[in-house]
């Protein structure tokens, strides 16, 4: 039933059956795998629906005796947290790729800074690259700036990477693997993106390609779109 629930308004009243039906009995794999379907499906597509459902699953799965079912909290109580960011100031940890803590507070300085969690085998993310260097250099002189935190499990994996593409922005690694940003915000989708204005304070949980232009320009105004060049004729 829940798969052929179209819109945010149908699901939200499918999900209180949802939560009735899981209520009935104890919860065991296939309720634990019911909810965390559901929750994916909602945290990529109708976040403003994930975060009730997530709060409702943990309490339910609080109840099971399950080893999965603590674990599976743990990571819904890191996604609320990323989830209800929006209006609240972000936390961010890690050391730069030369190994230097990094200082969230000293860098953002009044910027509007694009948070990028993302990996070098996540195609999404490598296809993303250039239209983010194109924003990055039409803005980076209005006050917007990128950190990027990878979720490489191998560092050597990101520095291969980096030999062969150059990122001109901040990249964030951890001390043995990686940020342990990604963990508190339960980043698991690549890439996730988050806007963060100058106040200091989240915008957009997923502020990518024309979203992310619109924001931009709204916050620091418009760029003129250089025309592509055409090849001279022979």
């Amino acid at each position: 039933q829940w798969r052929h629930i179209e819109g945010v308004e149908e699901k939200k009243k499918h999900l209180e059956k949802v939560f009735q039906f899981l209520g009935e009995d104890a919860v065991g794999i296939p309720e634990l795998r019911l909810m965390f379907t559901i929750g994916q499906e909602l945290e990529l597509r109708m976040p403003e629906l994930a975060v009730d459902a997530y709060r409702q699953f943990s309490q339910l799965a609080a109840k099971s005796k399950l080893p999965i079912a603590e674990q599976l909290v743990k990571r819904w109580e890191a996604v609320l947290r990323r989830l209800e960011l929006p209006g609240k100031p972000i936390e961010i940890q890690g050391f730069t790729l030369d190994g230097k803590e990094f200082e969230w507070e000293k860098f953002r300085q009044g910027k509007v800074v694009l948070i990028d969690f993302w990996t070098t085998w996540c195609s999404f993310c490598t296809k993303e690259l250039p239209e983010l260097k194109r924003l990055y250099q039409a803005y980076r002189d209005r006050g917007f700036e990128i950190v990027g935190i990878s979720g490489d499990e191998k560092r050597e994996d990101l520095d291969k990477f980096l030999q062969d593409v150059e990122v001109p922005w901040t990249i964030l690694y951890g001390k043995e693997g990686p940020s342990p940003t990604v963990q508190y915000y339960g980043v698991a989708s690549w890439p996730t993106t988050l806007l963060v204005g100058k106040d200091g304070k989240v915008i957009s949980l997923n502020a990518r390609g024309e979203k992310l232009r619109e924001e931009l320009k709204r916050l620091l105004g418009p760029i003129e779109e250089k025309p592509e060049s055409k090849p001279a004729k022979q």
